[in-house]
């Protein structure tokens, strides 16, 4: 039987240093059914140059070049031509190990499930050692090696404390989720992209295995590292506001009440991060908008924090005060 065929879809921008190593490690496969989407999102750098060399010894490569539109918008475009049956996203500073693809359709088949989620392996790259702990892509062993209904899995993760919303560790069915795009224009459009695919439907599983078959960069200036901006804020927020459609009545009780934990978890994070990037200030735009989506979301799920928070920012200060006294001892 032919083995199902997998897309890699790999966004690139301005990454001259990494970008022959993540290439090598899709090619190098050791699954034959595969076809690799490289766009090429406006690289001022290198980059280009070093993709039509690669095209040219690996004809079979699908190279799209575009002007610089964002990750969100390169993600799309290789959803939109996508012709597999699975599809995996891979981000051009990291790279995945040969049995990838192979090891996540054998879960698949195992398993009888839509969406696959595994393992990664963070390493610094210009960074202090320590920095590698604020990166955890490791599941709770209560998540392992089950096929569970993908809202069970949001839901059981999350309070765990352990939601992974890097969608570099899945790999999913595209028929299923042929509606699900990235938000363009945002940061963190991840955490939106990630909970509306595993909250979408109500058929679909997932199993989660500990393989860490991904290895993720954590180097200066990249999204996850960069000194934060408005722009950071603003996207937490987008997220919180587009989360807030996938609330329904019909929903079962876990679950909304998870999703609702989670939506609150991105204004709290839009406040701290508003605190980093403006200077300890908070403007009052701001603060209007975490209270409209405050005010959406009922009125019995609200947490305390949240609440403290949206209305007394300034209490994030405080905390950060605190923290760093604390971590003095």
């Amino acid at each position: 039987m032919e083995q199902p065929k997998v897309s890699i879809i790999i966004p690139v921008y301005n990454v001259e240093t990494y970008l022959i190593e993540c290439l090598n490690s899709a090619i190098n496969q050791n699954y034959s059914n595969k076809e690799i989407i490289i766009i090429n999102d406006g690289s001022t750098d290198s980059s280009s140059y070093l993709l039509k060399e690669f095209k040219h010894n690996n004809p079979e490569l699908i190279l799209i070049e575009t002007n610089n539109r964002g990750q969100s918008c390169a993600r799309n475009t290789g959803i939109d031509i996508a012709t597999g049956e699975y599809i995996i996203f891979l981000d051009s500073d990291d790279w995945i190990e040969k049995s990838t693809l192979a090891r996540c359709i054998d879960a698949l088949k195992t398993h009888q499930v839509d969406i696959v989620m595994f393992s990664a392996k963070s390493f610094t790259d210009g960074l202090h050692s320590n920095a590698i702990n604020l990166f955890n892509y490791k599941h709770h062993p209560s998540l392992l090696n089950k096929k569970t209904p993908s809202k069970i899995f949001f839901t059981e993760s999350f309070k765990l404390r352990n939601y992974i919303v890097s969608p570099c560790l899945y790999l999913y069915k595209k028929t299923h989720l042929s509606s699900v795009k990235f938000l363009p224009g945002i940061i963190h459009e991840d955490n939106l992209f990630t909970t509306t695919m595993l909250l979408k439907r109500n058929d679909l599983t997932v199993v989660c295995i500990a393989d860490e078959l991904y290895n993720r960069r954590i180097r200066p200036d990249s999204i996850m590292t960069q000194k934060k901006i408005i722009a950071h804020t603003d996207g937490y927020l987008s997220v919180a506001e587009n989360l807030l459609k996938l609330i329904s009545p019909d929903e079962n009780k876990n679950v909304t009440n998870a999703l609702n934990s989670f939506i609150q978890h991105m204004i709290v994070n839009s406040i701290d991060t508003c605190r980093l990037a403006n200077s300890n200030k908070f403007p009052i735009n701001m603060r209007i908008k975490c209270i409209n989506i405050l005010r959406k979301i009922h009125v019995r799920d609200i947490k305390l924090k949240s609440i403290a928070y949206v209305i007394i920012p300034e209490l994030t200060i405080f905390k950060a005060l605190i923290i760093k006294k604390f971590k003095k001892k």
